[in-house]
C-alpha cells in the first residue's frame, strides 16, 4: 500500500466533514464512517497526473467503509468472560479502511484516520481489503445484516476477524479462515478470546 506522502501528484487538502474538525472518536460504533472524505480522495484520484493511477481508478466504486478495533495481550491476559463481555474489552482504533470496487471485483482501497480531523493516510492495492470484502459480502447473506454493521477486529499475534454485534453479543467471522476457502462460521468472541488466551498463557505441565 502506497504511503500518501511519497506521492506528490495528488493534490492533497484537509477534509471537514460539515465544515468542522471531527472530535476525538470514543466509541468507534457510535461514529458513521465519514465516507465523504474518502469519496472526495477517490475522485481527486481519477483526476491524478499518474496515468496508472488514474487508470487504477477510473471506473472506482467506493464500497462501504470497515471500521476497526482491536484486543491488547494485556486485555487477553486477564480476559474473563464470567467478569465482562468480550466487547468491552476492544480498543477503538480511528482507522477506516474503505474498499474501491470495479463492477464484482475489489481493484484498490483507501484508508482514513482520525488525526483532529479525519485525513487520508494511504491508498492502493488489495491486500486484505479483498478477503475482507468477500467476506463482509458472504457475512451480509447470511445474518440478513446490511453490510454498515460490520466491523474489523485484529487479536494478538495477527488474528483478524470480520465482527458484528447480535442481540448485544460479540461474534467473529475468522478472516483466516476466508483466505483458505473455508466456508464462514460466526462464532461467539468469548469462545474465541477463551482459546486465544489458553494458546498464549497456558503454563507449561511440572512433574
Amino acid at each position: 500500500m502506497r504511503s500518501i506522502f511519497s506521492l506528490l501528484f495528488v493534490l492533497l487538502f484537509p477534509f471537514l466533514v460539515n465544515g468542522q474538525t471531527l472530535p476525538a472518536v470514543d466509541n468507534y460504533l457510535l461514529t458513521p464512517p465519514p465516507s465523504a472524505v474518502a469519496q472526495g480522495f477517490l475522485e481527486q484520484l481519477k483526476v491524478a497526473q499518474s496515468a496508472d493511477t488514474r487508470a487504477e481508478f477510473k471506473d472506482g466504486q467506493l464500497e462501504e467503509g470497515l471500521p476497526a478495533a482491536y484486543v491488547s495481550l494485556k486485555e487477553l491476559d486477564g480476559y474473563d468472560p464470567k467478569k465482562v463481555k468480550a466487547e468491552k474489552i476492544l480498543k477503538p482504533s480511528t482507522e477506516i479502511l474503505y474498499p474501491v470496487s470495479n463492477g464484482q471485483k475489489i481493484v484498490s482501497s483507501i484508508s482514513i484516520q482520525l488525526q483532529g480531523q479525519w485525513t487520508v493516510t494511504s491508498f492502493g492495492g488489495t491486500g486484505y481489503t479483498q478477503p475482507y470484502s468477500s467476506l463482509r459480502d458472504k457475512a451480509v447473506k447470511l445474518t440478513g445484516l446490511k453490510s454498515a454493521k460490520f466491523f474489523r477486529v485484529r487479536l494478538p499475534v495477527n488474528r483478524d476477524y470480520l465482527a458484528y454485534l447480535e442481540n448485544g453479543e460479540l461474534k467473529l467471522f475468522s478472516l483466516q479462515d476466508e483466505i483458505l476457502g473455508k466456508p464462514p462460521t460466526a462464532r461467539p468472541a468469548e469462545e474465541v478470546l477463551l482459546e486465544l488466551k489458553e494458546l498464549h498463557f497456558k503454563k507449561p505441565k511440572t512433574n
